[in-house]
């Protein structure tokens, strides 16, 4: 399935909310704060920046009531740098769960358990883009630039016709 066929399929006809997160000091950890940067620019709404923080977002999401919640976030995984994974969390293969990690020092696993516990009726989508690096200071490398720049546009003309 394509990014586009994924996010119509996941976002078309449906109340959701998109929470981009990352941290603008670590590199290319700042592509999900990016994107959401973008769509907000753009008029897009139901679109939250987070940060690096999800955990002071809990109850601004639970009291919402999405039916979706579509993180989108820098990722540590066993793909290209730049490459762009998209997952039904909880639905994607073991060997790939043990290698996906977000960039956030607060387990990711343990605040969307919560998420899940408060909010049973929703479902979690992960909208990750590969890392080349994290470290403080840094610039986004060109190919995490390139995916950002590509995930906005599939976005935008998905958001802005009206799903």
């Amino acid at each position: 399935m394509s990014l586009r066929a994924f996010l119509e399929n996941v976002l078309k006809g449906k109340n959701y909310l998109i929470v981009c997160m990352g941290n603008s000091l670590r590199g290319d950890d700042s592509a999900g704060l990016l994107v959401g940067q973008n769509l907000i620019s753009h008029g897009c709404e139901n679109v939250i920046i987070v940060e690096s923080s999800l955990e002071n977002a809990l109850g601004f999401i639970i009291e919402k009531k999405p039916e979706v919640v579509l993180f989108i976030d820098a990722v540590h995984s066993d793909l290209e740098e730049g490459d762009i994974i998209f997952v039904k969390i909880g639905e994607y293969k073991d060997s790939l769960r043990t290698h996906l990690l977000t960039t956030h020092s607060l387990p990711f696993s343990l605040l969307l358990e919560y998420l899940k516990q408060e909010s049973p009726n929703t479902d979690f989508y992960l909208v990750g883009i590969q890392v080349s690096h994290t470290t403080i200071g840094t610039q986004l490398c060109s190919k995490v630039e390139k995916a950002e720049k590509m995930l906005v546009k599939v976005m935008l003309d998905i958001l802005k016709r009206g799903i």
